[in-house]
């Protein structure tokens, strides 16, 4: 046996902790603040916050009986609009897709807003439109709505044209 070579480094399980947990703990934190960072109010997570908004839809001087309510948000592409059912009194509250899960209101920022009613039918089709065309589409809609902290506490309003 050579004395001159080195001595083999053994293996040691608490020098393998002292590396893998600290960065196991600090990659977990990590993690951690990216998905639950926005609802403990901490920022830098890349997701607005989401404020309660809730209004009512108006047609030819009365409520709009039944259809849909959807928003697309302007200020970030890749994240997805709100949504509502509007009911008999033309009453709506949104909700929006956040994380896969679902949550009541919308991103702070800039909406477009279409709105679309179908009268019932027989068969699967929707049977015509009731709403007029141009409230349909994201392309035609001349709606949007700001959405800011106030809006929680101010119901909204649209009035569509025939």
């Amino acid at each position: 046996m050579n004395e001159n070579a080195s001595p083999q480094a053994s293996f040691s399980l608490v020098r393998v902790l002292f590396i893998i947990l600290p960065v196991g703990v600090i990659l977990l934190g990590a993690l951690g603040y990216i998905r639950y960072g926005e609802e403990m109010g901490l920022t830098g997570t890349g997701i607005p916050e989401v404020v309660t908004v809730k209004g009512k839809v108006m047609m030819r001087g009365k409520p709009l009986k039944g259809g849909m309510i959807q928003t697309i948000f302007s200020d970030n592409a890749s994240l997805q609009g709100g949504f509502g059912k509007i009911n008999e009194d033309g009453t709506f509250f949104l909700e929006t897709a956040v994380e896969a899960e679902i949550r009541e209101g919308l991103f702070l920022g800039k909406h477009k807003i279409v709105i679309y009613n179908y009268l019932p039918t027989e068969g699967a089709a929707p049977g015509p439109l009731v709403t007029p065309v141009k409230y349909s589409t994201a392309t035609q809609t001349p709606l949007t709505l700001v959405v800011t902290q106030e809006t929680a506490d101010q119901p909204v309003k649209f009035t569509l044209d025939a």
